[in-house]
């Protein structure tokens, strides 16, 4: 039970995850660097996504326990702002064969070239047998500033868990978006968007009291006293704000006019271990492809 609830504490949005095809998804026709001009943006769009992933982390924590992940979305957009994602996902080793459902909500909003807004809202349902063994289902919802330096495009994310005691969640990014040469004839461009993310979060650690008390009972005058040993436990929680992890991530796509193609390499520095955060380091893959249907 105790380990159930760290993993919905620590787990959150926005990392080398599920997360990713989201981001991406509602991005595949203006990049997120607001130095990007859009010459033409629909009413209605939608899109469908499909990738594999080496491990599945939500900020720090491996949802997947360190194994490979693939998943399906579709995502349908409106004026290039509003948002309403649905996606499915299968965690290698684990039966049902989907074993996490996603669904969200997200608002966009780019003001001027160097100023962008965004909020979004996030359910995760996990199969009820897994519940025990990977973690609980819950609502996230952030709220994110974006400001293009030219240089840099820096976002800074604001999150929390909505649950009975709500766990905040930090996360600032610095990325830099190049586009390269036309290939293909002109019908496709490649562009790179590597980045540096920096997560601070609510960590929980409990602690185990346990009090131990003799009580010593007489029967006078002649009686022989007897004791008897009382134990109790009592468990604290203690709540800290730090820093948890660093993320660094070079995506690299493939743009065509209805498809794009991507693959991410990363590397996870994690700044928090013990036994119960499920933590993960080290290099992590994905493979992405967007489509767009509408």
């Amino acid at each position: 039970m105790y380990r159930t609830l760290v993993a919905i504490m620590i787990t959150a949005m926005l990392s080398i995850s599920s997360a990713v095809a989201q981001e991406n998804l509602t991005e595949a026709s203006a990049k997120n660097d607001t130095t990007e001009a859009v010459t033409s943006i629909p009413l209605h769009a939608l899109y469908g996504g499909m990738g594999y992933g080496s491990n599945m982390i939500y900020l720090g924590s491996t949802i997947s326990q360190n194994r490979p992940f693939g998943y399906s979305a579709m995502t349908y957009g409106y004026n290039n702002e509003f948002f309403v994602s649905l996606s499915s996902m299968h965690l290698s080793g684990f039966k049902p064969f989907l074993s996490v459902y996603t669904g969200s909500l997200n608002y966009t909003h780019t003001f001027n070239s160097w100023f962008d807004i965004a909020a979004g809202l996030y359910g995760y349902h996990v199969a009820p047998g897994l519940r025990d063994t990977l973690f609980g289902s819950f609502i996230y919802s952030d709220l994110t500033l974006g400001i293009d330096w030219r240089l840099l495009y820096s976002k800074l994310s604001v999150g929390g868990l909505v649950m009975d005691q709500s766990q905040l969640y930090l996360q600032f990014r610095n990325s830099r978006y190049f586009q390269g040469p036309d290939i293909f004839n002109g019908k496709a461009t490649i562009s790179l968007d590597p980045y540096i993310n920096i997560i601070f979060g609510t960590y929980i650690t409990a602690e185990t009291i346990t009090i131990t008390d003799t009580v010593v009972s007489t029967f006078p005058p002649f009686g022989a006293g007897r004791s008897k040993i009382k134990t109790s436990s009592e468990t604290v929680y203690t709540r800290d704000f730090r820093i948890m992890e660093i993320d660094f991530g070079l995506p690299v796509s493939i743009d065509f006019d209805f498809m794009s193609l991507e693959v991410e390499t990363g590397f996870i520095l994690p700044l928090i271990s013990d036994q119960y955060y499920q933590s993960s380091k080290g290099f992590l893959l994905m493979l992405s492809a967007y489509f767009k249907i509408l």
